[in-house]
């Protein structure tokens, strides 16, 4: 959510969309009450000048002047957390979308009901979980958006964000109680990664995006890993 915006709001751009997707789209935010901003945008240039203000883009991957695809990777590029949903009627390319880390793809005609709880699901993230963590020098406002892992050590944590570390005099149990057990999982003892930050799988660790380290995977555990990573990727795609 952009600074100084409502925390129920979201300024939303539609990119190359028909006309009966924009109408169905403007008419599930005006039910649902919100205070979101859409943005229509029919060719590149004025979609890239406004990415700054943006919060999420709804798009085809088939587009008039360039290929949604290419233009979701550099759009993640420089703006990693500015949410992506691909709208088309050509299952092709659902692989591709997800390697892009687009939040989701709708196929189309999608029904009403599965974007609005897409957008609902949108706004609660948005309005996100903050952890306050008081340690000997200083008092910080955590996140948990921002959590890429945790390492556990004695009675407290070290906590892996997207902008560094920081140490918590919680224990890593504490932490578990209180995080979403459907977005983290343990690869290994004392270690707790959030699976949307997931980069590659290998024999004996996780990398994470925004970390120059690799989380140790306990053998016994990498194939638990990968089913758990499938099958939460597989619930950011709604068909």
């Amino acid at each position: 959510m952009k600074k100084g915006r409502k925390t129920n709001m979201m300024n939303i751009g539609m990119y190359d969309l028909n006309k009966n997707d924009r109408t169905i789209l403007e008419r599930i935010l005006i039910d649902m009450k919100t205070d979101d901003k859409i943005y229509n945008y029919k060719n590149y240039n004025d979609l890239v000048k406004s990415l700054e203000r943006l919060d999420l883009i709804i798009l085809e991957i088939t587009l008039w002047d360039c290929d949604g695809i290419s233009l979701a990777r550099k759009i993640k590029e420089k703006y990693k957390d500015l949410d992506i949903i691909f709208i088309s009627d050509n299952l092709s390319r659902v692989d591709e979308a997800f390697e892009v880390k687009a939040y989701t793809f709708l196929q189309r005609p999608f029904k009403e009901e599965k974007m609005a709880n897409i957008l609902c699901k949108l706004h609660k993230e948005k309005e996100r979980k903050y952890f306050v963590i008081e340690n000997k020098k200083e008092i910080i406002k955590v996140s948990e958006h921002d959590i890429i892992f945790l390492e556990g050590y004695g009675d407290g944590t070290y906590i892996h964000m997207k902008n560094g570390v920081i140490e918590s005099k919680h224990s890593l149990v504490w932490w578990k109680e209180r995080l979403n057990q459907v977005e983290y999982f343990s690869p290994y003892r004392g270690y707790l990664i959030a699976l949307k930050y997931v980069l590659i799988i290998k024999e004996n660790s996780v990398i994470m995006e925004y970390c120059s380290e690799e989380v140790p995977m306990a053998k016994r555990k990498r194939k638990k890993v990968k089913e758990i990573f499938v099958r939460y990727m597989k619930m950011q795609y709604v068909r």
